[in-house]
């Protein structure tokens, strides 16, 4: 609810105006006025009359400009009625609203990691918003890049995704690799999620949420599936080398006995002929 004021003012040099009696009407509903109608018994030439009421709008009144129109209904000294309208606009805009949702870190994070998680941001107003981002400072955590939503329209919702580096508590900054990594660099972290965002008329709005987790040391992967799925090959690449060895001897051990068939049958062969010759 906002108080207006309207300012008239008697433009006649030598006649007075009487009876005044000033109505007030709005467009249609969605503009009320806590006063809609005022007396004066007279008015002097020249003088100014000052209307004060305050106006609120309802929770589905457009942005924008709204008229209120002012009815005059007066008599002169003779008794002469007289009626005239004025009209005067109001601006109507409804506030910014929105929220902060989907958010979560969980309670323990390792150190050298990247984590993504969720976010949202709900309008929960009947205007627009402008410029909405979502930035997060906390010791140790480290978003690779703000979220930005740009325009979010009433009741729209963004969905988006907040990719955090975790490094450790001594440093400043992502690219801080050199900072120490004591005792002291690891553990529990407090931080914020802030949103921002802006009104049609540049107003700013902000929005935080708090969140803790834990900073542990860097995890230590031991490869033993890949050093035993080495050693299996490398066993079985001497089993196949030895069962190449091997069947190289067996062709080597049946070809000198096939030379040596042949050989014996040669000489039977000879030895018969020779004694068919007799």
């Amino acid at each position: 609810m906002r108080k207006f004021e309207t300012v008239f003012s008697n433009k006649s040099e030598s006649d007075s105006i009487y009876n005044l009696k000033v109505t007030l009407k709005t467009a249609d509903a969605s503009l009320s006025l806590t006063t809609t109608s005022f007396y004066f018994g007279r008015v002097y030439p020249q003088e100014t009359i000052t209307l004060s009421a305050y106006a609120e709008t309802a929770k589905n009144a457009e942005t924008g400009k709204q008229a209120v129109t002012f009815l005059f209904e007066y008599e002169n000294e003779k008794g002469t009625v007289y009626s005239a309208t004025e009209e005067a606009f109001l601006e109507i805009y409804q506030p910014a609203q929105a929220v902060l949702e989907g958010f979560t870190i969980a309670p323990k994070v390792y150190s050298q990691e990247t984590v993504e998680t969720s976010v949202q941001i709900r309008n929960t107003g009947s205007a627009a918003i402008y410029r909405a981002r979502i930035e997060l400072e906390a010791a140790g955590l480290f978003a690779t890049e703000a979220v930005t939503a740009g325009t979010v329209e009433a009741g729209a919702v963004f969905d988006g995704s907040m990719r955090i580096y975790v490094g450790n508590k001594n440093m400043e900054s992502i690219t801080q690799y050199d900072a120490q990594t004591g005792e002291n660099a690891y553990g529990q972290t407090a931080g914020t999620l802030t949103l921002t965002y802006e009104d049609a008329y540049g107003v700013t709005y902000t929005q935080t949420q708090e969140f803790t987790t834990v900073i542990e040391k860097p995890q230590v992967i031991e490869l033993t599936v890949e050093k035993e799925e080495e050693e299996k090959n490398g066993w079985y690449g001497a089993v196949l080398v030895m069962l190449t060895l091997l069947f190289l001897l067996i062709i080597s051990i049946l070809g000198i006995r096939l030379k040596k068939s042949r050989d014996r049958l040669a000489d039977l062969l000879m030895i018969k002929k020779k004694e068919q010759s007799r």
